[in-house]
């Protein structure tokens, strides 16, 4: 029968030596000595990435700390930002009030004077008043009241005559005026009995324009002031003048119309800032006088 084997007498031994002392150790004890200072390691590893979590927390904290602080101080630039425009716009209304106080005070205005309307309580009256004589460029003349629009044809020419007052507060220089059409393109010049108009004075636009062609066809200015299938002579001005500045440029339009009695109305008076495709309308108005 054969002989059992031993089994600690199969497992080396180590013999550490110390002075005049030994102990025998096996791989046990070397075993558990190496798992503690393994858990050593890993306590002191453990112990030190703790530390930098906590390092990493406390920045965390202090960089939403910061954050806040910068998101405070953005919303008072914000709010700072909103102040300072809603001042600018305010500082900008107060110096487009000033402006427009300031061109009130200096720009002219012209606006177009009726009389004879055929049924004006002072027809009568009118009668006694000293007529003008108006002279157009073809030497033609013409006897009427100092404000009253003149219309007049004859066997080729068509000669009218609109009075302007300067309402405004400053003195006009009126650059030109001419006769609007419809096409717009080809406006007829006119020309003015005074080109410097003082305030609450006068002037006068005077055009002449030709009724018939030289082969006896009917021109387009007759269709364009004469009667024609209206019934009544109509026609529009535009004077455009500036002040004692050459940037306060001005316009007025004004719609001239005949009524019964053969007397004239504005049916329409425009006035504008400027005369390029920016302009602005100031004012504008029908005609509503007794």
């Amino acid at each position: 029968m054969p002989a059992t084997p031993n089994p600690s007498a199969a497992r080396p031994t180590v013999v550490v030596v110390v002075g005049a002392s030994s102990w025998v150790w096996g791989w046990n004890t070397v075993v558990a000595f190496g798992t503690l200072a393994l858990a050593a390691a890993t306590a002191v590893l453990a112990g030190f990435t703790l530390g930098a979590v906590r390092q990493s927390r406390d920045v965390i904290k202090l960089q939403t700390r910061e954050l806040e602080a910068v998101e405070k101080q953005t919303g008072v630039l914000t709010e700072q930002t909103a102040a300072v425009k809603a001042q600018a716009e305010a500082t900008k209304r107060q110096v487009d009030i000033s402006m427009a106080s300031l061109e009130a005070t200096s720009r002219p205005v012209l606006v177009g004077l009726v009389a004879d309307l055929g049924w004006h309580p002072t027809r009568e009256r009118d009668a006694l008043r000293e007529k003008i004589t108006i002279k157009f460029v073809d030497d033609h003349e013409a006897s009427l009241l100092p404000d009253a629009v003149h219309y007049e044809i004859t066997n080729d020419k068509i000669y009218f005559s609109v009075p302007l007052r300067n309402v405004g507060a400053g003195v006009a220089f009126i650059q030109r005026v001419e006769l609007v059409t419809s096409r717009g393109d080809f406006p007829l010049p006119g020309r003015v009995t005074e080109p410097v108009v003082p305030r609450d004075e006068t002037t006068r636009v005077l055009f002449s324009a030709v009724r018939k062609q030289s082969d006896g066809s009917t021109s387009e200015w007759e269709e364009i002031t004469g009667i024609g299938g209206r019934g009544f002579a109509q026609f529009t001005i535009r004077a455009v003048y500036t002040g004692a500045s050459h940037e306060l440029v001005t316009v007025t339009e004004l719609t001239t119309s005949q009524i019964t009695g053969g007397g004239f109305i504005y049916t329409a008076q425009q006035v504008w800032n400027g005369e390029g495709d920016d302009r602005e309308l100031l004012v504008s108005t029908d005609n509503i006088a007794a």
